[in-house]
Formats: structure tokens, C-alpha cells, sequence
């Protein structure tokens, strides 16, 4: 049940809106008069629409509070508002809102009501598919955003390395592993060889001849090819003055956009080879002095002080080398065979935690888990056999923390191991960073219901999600063959945009959305919506593209649906507006006739000019209930005919139909007899008006199939639920009888059952189908029991509820029509001729004075103030209709008298509408005398 609040100053207008929409259903939760107080009342109740009217009372408008609240609730407004403005409607139609002219029936409310509420769910769906969809993009922005920081750590690692690159002491090179092409060097490389960058950068180590052994050069290519890197190769090289220099060189195999170059670090050990060799040839020549001991002591002296020259020497390469190792970045140990540490670096006790002489006094087993040494075989037995070896372990720090390590150990000697310990915990981070990126951006690519593919700039399937497998019908190794633009049918190929696709490509544009249809892998077609952002490289080159598919199929079936439902309102509405134009037209005539044949009938006539006109006014009113019966079809077909319960006594309906069909029952000499069950002995309350009509269909053509014998009409009660009813009413006839295969045609459209028993009668076939649908309406049953000449039993069923209170007071009065005399004067507009003449005639028959305007215009130049008590208004005029007419004398004059609207439009709800336009009340023609007089006696009456 869908909730309503209105907001209308107007209560009258508000309390009509209020019961007319409880009667179809809805919950009104409560009436506001004020903006503010409508503002209020939506942040409490929250309902699921809003009735707003434009122009309210209070600090601020319709629009203003409707705004407000759709923009802090998210509760859909429908505007009612009699002023078309245009400027208003304008700020209506900017706000997307929905708005109903005053005045309008209620079926016209619903219409928009629900046009409305299904508007604001559309678009609150889609609102929520964008959502998901901005969701999902910022995800990946996110991921995106978490690669630029990855790629930012590593331009600071690059630029450590190239800090470190270029401030080492140590000559450092890049040079290309298959011509030795110089890549870059650093200011050791410079000021150990003495050529600048300039001079090395882009030449060969061929042609600056830096090598003194090419074999030496090629010893360092090989072993690097085979292992990746080369640990101490001691070698001659030659300074660009011809010096001959020793370096003490390790190397390593880098990789460059593809290309494959060494890394190397050298070391100038010259002085230090140069102390050890002057060293041991000074012990050679010792022991050769002390062997002769022919020396003498001034050359022993000499001996000696040259020893110790040397000795300082030493000492100062050895210092030089101690700086290189406790100034590197990398932790360095060296250990023996056993495992023991005989030197480390400060690096080395920084990593580990422990002092220099805490890890003297321990092997290195004890920096690792004894159970990871057990699954892996030992470092120091591995580079014993290999002689060089790169590892990853975890460390356990003397805090007892596991720090993970690069390990690169090489074997120093037959008794030495030398290793360099890397913390490469931040790279463990960002590798297990992303994994977890990598999990999660695929776990948000499978998570959306849209189907989700990456593509190359190609159109083809790089990455493809479940849901878009599920959408198109295939696998997803099915569709990384293919091509999208492959899945489109050809006649559609040309809907493709290929321009945005290459300005795409040329960087001019970044996304592109459209829609096309696509054959699934079962062969149907299917449409779908396509969302492509283009992803570019660092250069803005286009690399891939990400891309979102819809299945919007359905919601194309939904908008096809829509337009033909649009459709069909526009025909019913051209269907309805003609049926109100040919009962206008049609009824019109009637009243003319019918007019004038109840004032010759009571003029003097022989015997056989009032049967001639009898038979003219029977034929007459046959034609009218025509009318009537395609009328009231045409409102039940539409959905337009209402039901009105009110209290009513059963014998009062009694009363009505005896007396309408006494003169009937006389002329064919058959019996009418009405039986009432004692059980109702009370009033109820249901649609007389209604109810009126179908006994009256049910006894009229029982009438006619009856030549003999009586008619019987019961009333019982069927079934009571406390206050709540259900009543049966029988027409019983002694008729011809009804064959059971044509009981089943009976309530069919346009029926009419032919028997070589009776004439062929008059009528459409609709007066069952009628009562059918009513009784339908009021939540019962119709049906008959009959056999061929034994006579037939109409029944019908139908909701009502029992008066608690004496609620109905019947007016017992016999008015008397024949010497009625009201004495008023009334205002009669009217454009057509003969109903002008036949309404004039009825009034100066009820003792008025009547003065006539053909149209609207003539009215009101001949109205004046206090001259008229009634007006009876035509509604359809030349020149001016009924409806301008009136605004204008309302505009005009402050007082005036009773206003009757007059129109042969007899559809559902037209009497409603033209009292919100300005008329008092309303008559259908055609009129009656006694309806006339009824009316005018309403108003006269009226306290």
C-alpha cells in the first residue's frame, strides 16, 4: 500500500483528494497547509510520494518544500496546482518532477501518481548502477593510485642507486655484454682511469684500449653469461696517460629495456699488490741475507727501514680497504669453513643487532631458524661446492625478530667465505603488497553484476570477468579468442563509432560509451551497453582498455513496453474523447425528442395519435438506453467507472422498480411480486445507483421473455460477517427458458440469443455484460438457473455493510410536478435551438421566469447582480463556452446565483470536474421535468 502525504491550503480540495485516493487504495499518512510543514511531516513519516500544491500559504512555495524534501529525503513530488503559469511550470519541468493541472478526475491522479513513483524507482535503480559502477572505477583508481606509489618507491630506489651510483669512491661502470659499449660511469671510473663521461659514454672498451689482457674482459663476459655475476676478478687496466693500474673487479648482469649489460665495481688494489709483493720479496731477499749473514748491518739497517716503508704501505691499502667495507650499504661477513665470523661490517651488526665482538663469538648458523637450515641445505656448504651463491632467508635478529635477506656469497679462498646481506624486507612488502592488490582487484573484478574485460588496443579479450562469460553464453578461454567487435552482428558493425576509437588511440579523447546489439554463443540477440576507459602508459600512449558491459535487454523491453503503453493511454484517451463527443452529439437530439414528446402527451390527443406517440417515445427511450449501455461499457472498458456507496433501504429500491415497470407488467397481464427476507430488516450501505441498474436490466428482460405467468424478485441475505454483508437478489420469471448451451453465451460482448419462440428484440447484447462486470465491481457474483420453457432464475451477489445508526432519513414527501410554482428568475445559455425551446418550456412550466444567451459571451453582457436566481450554463458553446463563461462572471462579480452546468456528456466523472471548474452542480441531458424540478428543489432546500 503506498503512502501519501498532501500538502494542500485548500481542505476542502484536501479531505476530496484524501477519501477519493483511500477508495483506490492508497494510505494517507496526513494533510499539510504549509510548506515548512510539509517539510516536517517527510522527515517523519518518509512516504513514498508527495501531492504537493504549487502556491501555499507560509515563508515558502510548493516548489521551494518539494525541493527541499526530494533533495534531503529522496522522495518523489507530484505537483497539483490549477495555475499553468508558464514560468512555473518551467521551474517544475527543471526540477524533473511531475505535475497534474487542477482540476482533474481521480483516475488522471492515479495515472501520475504512478507515473511518478515508477519514474523516481527508474531512476533511483539506475542512480544505484552508477553508484556501483563509480565504486568499482575508484577501486581501480585506487589501484591505480597504489602502482604510481610503487613506481614512486622505486624511482627512490633509483635514485639511491644513482646517489650511490655516482658518490662511490669505487670506479663503477654499465657497460653492454656483447661489444662492451659504455652505458654510463661514475666520477670513480673518471678519476681512476682519467677518461671523463664524455670521452667513455657510447664507446667501446675496445677502442679506449682500457683493458691491458682483452682476455681478462672476456673471462668477466663468460663468467657472467653463465652465472649472472663475476665476484673478484683481479685484472690490469690502462689509464688514458698509460698507467697500468690493478683492480680488484666484481660484476653483474643487468638487464636494460632488453638489453643485457654488466654492472661493475672496481677497486684500485695497485698499491696493495705492489706492498705485497715488495713485502714478500723483502722477506725473499731476508731470508737470503740471513742465510749468507754476509749482509752487512748498515745494509741490514737499510733492509729494515725499507721493510718498514713498506709495512706502512700496506697498513695504509689495507685501511683504504677497511673504508670500502664499513662505508658499503650491504652487510657484510666473512666466515671460515666451520661457520665462525672472522670480520664484519657496521652494516652487519646494524642488521643483526649484535656488536662486533657479540658476532665474533658465533657461527652463522645461529642467525637462522634451525628448521628453515634444515629444509635448505647450509649457505656456507653451498658456496664451498659452487663457489658462488645468491639466496633469500629470513634472519633472526638478536630482538628476535625475523628480518628477510638477500644472501650473495662467494668463496674467498679454500678456508674464506665472503657474504653480503641485503634487507630486503620493503621489497617483501611491496611484492606481497601486490599479490594482495592483485587478489583484490580480482576479487572486485569478479565481484560486480556488469560484466567487467580488459582489452587490448586491438579490441581483443585480454581479461574477461564470470558475468560477462554468463552474458554472452561463453567460456572464458572461448572468448580469449576472439575479438568484441566479433560478437556484433554485421548489419549493426556500422553503429560503431570508429572515429572516437582513433581519436581514443591519438590521446584526444579517454572513455567512450554506446550501445549495439550482440549475438550470444546460443545465437540470440541481445542488447547491451558499453563502457570503455582507455589506460595509458607514461609516455600517454593507449596500453589496454578497461571496459563495462551491461545486459540492457530488458530494459529495452521495459521502454518498448512503455512507449506501447503510452500508446494504448493515447488511444483509450482518443477513444474516450470520441465516445464523449457521440454521446454529446447523440444525446443532444434525445433530449429534443424526448422534450417534446412529454409536452404532447399532455396535450389532448386521440386514441390513436397517443399510441403513435407512445410508440415514438418508447422507440425514443430504446435508443437512449442504447446509448446509456455503450456509454457505461465504455466507462467499465476504460477503468473510469467509480463506485459511490451510500445508505439506502431495500424497500425503498423495491418501491422504484414496481413502480417503473408497473405500467409494463400491466400491458403483457403478468403478475410483478417482490419478497424481502426478514433477515433485512435493516438499512445497508452500497451503490444504489448501481445496484438500481442491474435488477433493472435483469427485470426488463425478463419482461420481454415473459408472455404469461409472473415475475418474482427476492432479496436474501447470502452471508454476514459482522457490520459486512453479502446480499442475493433472484429474478425470478415464468419466461421461455434459456437452452444450457446458450447459458453459456449469455454474458458475452454484444450477445443476443436468437429462439423461433420470440421476435428478435431490441438492445446491444451489453446490458449482461454490464451487469457482470458491476457486479464484479462490487466483490460479487452474477449467474442464472433455467431450463427450455420451464422459465429462468437471474441471480446476483453483491458486498455491502450494515447501518449501525439511523443514518438514512427518507424524505416521504409527495411532490406534487403537475402544480409546482417556484417563482425565480433563471438565466438559461443555451446555443441549440430546440433544447433552448424544450428546457425554457420546462421551467415556465415549474413557474420561472427565463431569459435566454446562445452562448457564453451574450451571458455575460446580459447578466446583471440580483437579477437572476439561478443560472442553467450550456458546457460546450460557440463563440464562448460555459466553462470561460463562468471564470469570467467569477473574476467579475463577487455574489452570484446557483450556477447549474447543462451537458449532453454523460461520462464517468465529468459532473465532478465541471463543479471543480466553477459550476455549483450538474445535469446530464437529456433532462426530465422531474429532474429539473428535483434540482432547482436541491438548492432551494439547501440550508
Amino acid at each position: 500500500m503506498k503512502r501519501i502525504i498532501i500538502v494542500e491550503d485548500e481542505i476542502i480540495v484536501a479531505i476530496d483528494m484524501q477519501q477519493s485516493l483511500q477508495k483506490l487504495g492508497y494510505k494517507i499518512e496526513c494533510i499539510s497547509s504549509k510548506g515548512e510543514d510539509a517539510i516536517e511531516k517527510a522527515a517523519n513519516y518518509l512516504p513514498d510520494i508527495i501531492l504537493m500544491d504549487i502556491m501555499l500559504k507560509g515563508k515558502m512555495d510548493g516548489i521551494e518544500a518539494g525541493k527541499y524534501i526530494y533533495d534531503n529525503y529522496d522522495i518523489p513530488i507530484l505537483f497539483v496546482t490549477a495555475n499553468s503559469n508558464i514560468s512555473i511550470l518551467e521551474r517544475i519541468s527543471d526540477l524533473q518532477f511531475g505535475y497534474v493541472l487542477k482540476p482533474f478526475n481521480i483516475e488522471e491522479l492515479k495515472a501520475n501518481i504512478e507515473i511518478t513513483l515508477n519514474k523516481h524507482n527508474t531512476s533511483k535503480a539506475i542512480k544505484e548502477s552508477e553508484q556501483k559502477y563509480r565504486n568499482l572505477y575508484n577501486e581501480l583508481l585506487k589501484e591505480i593510485d597504489e602502482k604510481k606509489k610503487i613506481e614512486s618507491n622505486l624511482r627512490k630506489s633509483e635514485e639511491k642507486y644513482y646517489k650511490a651510483f655516482h658518490t662511490s669512491p669505487d670506479s663503477i661502470s654499465i657497460t653492454r655484454l656483447d661489444d662492451g659499449v659504455y652505458l654510463d660511469v661514475n666520477e670513480g671510473f673518471t678519476k681512476l682511469t682519467g677518461y671523463t663521461r664524455d670521452e667513455a659514454v657510447g664507446v667501446s672498451v675496445k677502442d679506449i684500449k682500457i683493458w691491458s689482457n682483452s682476455e681478462d674482459r672476456q673471462k668477466l663476459v663468460n663468467g657472467i653469461s653463465k652465472n649472472g655475476e663475476y665476484l673478484g676478478l683481479e685484472a690490469e687496466f690502462k689509464t688514458k696517460d698509460g698507467k697500468i693500474l690493478i683492480g680488484l673487479l666484481s660484476g653483474k648482469l643487468i638487464e636494460i629495456d632488453g638489453v643485457k649489460y654488466i654492472l661493475s665495481i672496481t677497486t684500485d688494489i695497485t698499491d696493495r699488490k705492489k706492498a705485497e709483493n715488495e713485502k714478500n720479496q723483502l722477506l725473499k731477499k731476508t731470508q737470503e741475507l740471513n742465510e749468507e749473514l754476509t749482509t752487512s748491518d748498515e745494509e741490514l739497517r737499510q733492509s729494515l727501514n725499507k721493510s718498514l716503508e713498506l709495512n706502512e704501505k700496506l697498513k695504509n691499502s689495507e685501511a683504504k680497504y677497511r673504508f670500502l667495507i664499513e662505508h658499503g650499504v650491504d652487510g657484510i661477513f666473512i666466515f671460515n669453513s666451520q661457520g665462525f665470523f672472522t670480520d664484519v661490517n657496521t652494516q652487519a651488526c646494524n642488521i643483526t643487532g649484535y656488536t662486533r665482538e657479540e658476532l665474533f663469538k658465533m657461527n652463522i648458523q645461529e642467525l637462522f631458524d634451525k628448521k628453515e637450515l634444515d629444509i635448505k641445505p647450509l649457505l656456507y656448504d653451498v658456496v664451498l661446492r659452487a663457489g658462488n651463491v645468491i639466496l633469500e632467508r629470513n634472519l633472526i635478529r638478536k630482538d628476535g625478530k625475523l628480518l628477510p635477506v638477500e644472501m650473495n656469497s662467494k668463496k674467498l679462498n679454500d678456508y674464506q667465505i665472503q657474504s653480503f646481506f641485503r634487507d630486503i624486507t620493503e621489497r617483501k612488502e611491496a611484492e606481497k603488497s601486490r599479490r594482495h592488490n592483485e587478489q583484490l582487484l580480482q576479487h572486485y573484478f569478479e565481484l560486480p553484476r556488469i560484466g567487467i574485460a580488459i582489452t587490448s588496443t586491438e579490441k581483443k579479450w585480454l581479461k574477461v570477468n564470470n558475468k560477462l562469460c554468463e552474458i554472452l553464453g561463453y567460456t572464458k578461454e572461448e572468448l580469449n579468442k576472439f575479438k568484441w567487435s566479433d560478437f556484433i552482428p554485421p548489419e549493426n558493425y556500422g553503429l560503431i563509432n570508429e572515429e572516437n576509437y582513433k581519436k581514443i588511440l591519438a590521446g584526444e579523447k579517454n572513455d567512450v560509451q554506446f550501445e549495439n546489439k550482440f549475438i550470444r554463443k546460443d545465437g540470440t540477440i541481445i542488447d547491451l551497453e558499453v563502457s570503455t576507459v582507455c589506460v595509458r602508459d607514461n609516455k600517454g600512449q593507449a596500453e589496454y582498455f578497461i571496459v563495462t558491459i551491461e545486459d540492457i535487454t530488458k530494459k529495452k523491453w521495459a521502454e518498448e513496453l512503455k512507449k506501447n503503453y503510452e500508446l494504448t493511454k493515447i488511444t483509450d484517451e482518443h477513444k474516450q474523447q470520441f465516445i464523449a463527443s457521440m454521446s454529446h452529439e447523440m444525446r443532444t437530439p434525445m433530449h429534443g425528442i424526448l422534450g417534446m414528446i412529454e409536452f404532447l402527451l399532455k396535450t389532448d390527443l386521440n386514441e390513436k395519435q397517443l399510441d403513435y406517440v407512445q410508440t415514438i417515445k418508447n422507440s425514443s427511450e430504446n435508443l437512449l438506453n442504447l446509448i446509456n449501455d455503450i456509454l457505461d461499457y465504455s466507462k467499465l472498458d476504460a477503468g473510469k467507472m467509480e463506485l459511490k456507496p451510500k445508505p439506502f433501504a431495500l424497500s425503498a429500491l423495491s418501491d422504484k422498480i414496481s413502480k417503473l415497470f408497473e405500467a409494463l407488467v400491466k400491458q403483457k397481464d403478468i403478475k410483478l411480486k417482490i419478497n424481502s427476507s426478514n433477515d433485512i430488516n435493516f438499512d445497508i450501505i452500497a451503490d444504489e445507483i448501481r445496484i438500481t441498474q442491474i435488477l433493472t436490466n435483469l427485470v426488463s428482460n425478463a419482461i420481454k421473455f415473459t408472455e404469461k405467468g409472473s415475475i418474482t424478485i427476492n432479496y436474501k441475505l447470502d452471508k454476514t460477517e459482522g457490520d459486512n454483508l453479502k446480499i442475493k437478489i433472484e429474478v425470478i420469471d415464468t419466461g421461455i427458458g434459456i437452452a444450457s448451451d446458450d447459458q453459456k453465451k449469455l454474458f458475452n460482448l454484444f450477445t443476443q440469443l436468437e429462439s423461433s419462440y420470440v421476435n428478435h428484440t431490441e438492445g446491444t447484447g451489453l446490458g449482461l455484460v454490464i451487469s457482470k462486470k458491476l457486479t464484479e465491481m462490487m466483490n460479487g457474483e452474477i449467474g442464472l438457473i433455467s431450463n427450455l420453457n420451464a422459465g429462468s432464475n437471474f441471480w446476483f451477489t453483491f458486498a455491502a455493510k450494515k447501518v449501525k445508526y439511523d443514518t438514512l432519513k427518507l424524505n416521504n414527501d409527495i411532490i406534487d410536478y403537475d402544480n409546482i410554482n417556484f417563482n425565480l428568475s433563471v438565466l438559461l445559455v443555451e446555443d441549440t435551438p430546440v433544447i433552448s425551446k424544450i428546457i425554457s418550456m420546462m421551467l415556465e412550466k415549474a413557474g420561472c421566469r427565463v431569459t435566454i444567451a446562445e452562448n457564453g459571451q451574450e451571458a455575460i453582457n446580459i447578466f446583471e447582480p440580483d437579477k437572476f436566481n439561478f443560472i442553467f450554463m450550456d458546457i460546450q458553446m460557440p463563440v464562448m463556452d460555459g466553462i470561460t463563461a463562468i471564470k469570467i462572471l467569477r473574476e467579475k462579480y463577487n455574489k452570484l446565483p446557483v450556477i447549474i452546468g447543462v451537458s449532453a456528456n454523460a461520462i464517468e466523472g465529468e459532473s465532478e470536474k465541471y463543479k471543480t471548474l466553477g459550476m455549483d452542480d450538474y445535469l446530464a441531458k437529456p433532462l426530465s421535468f422531474e429532474s429539473l424540478c428535483d434540482k432547482i428543489l436541491k438548492w432551494i432546500n439547501k440550508p
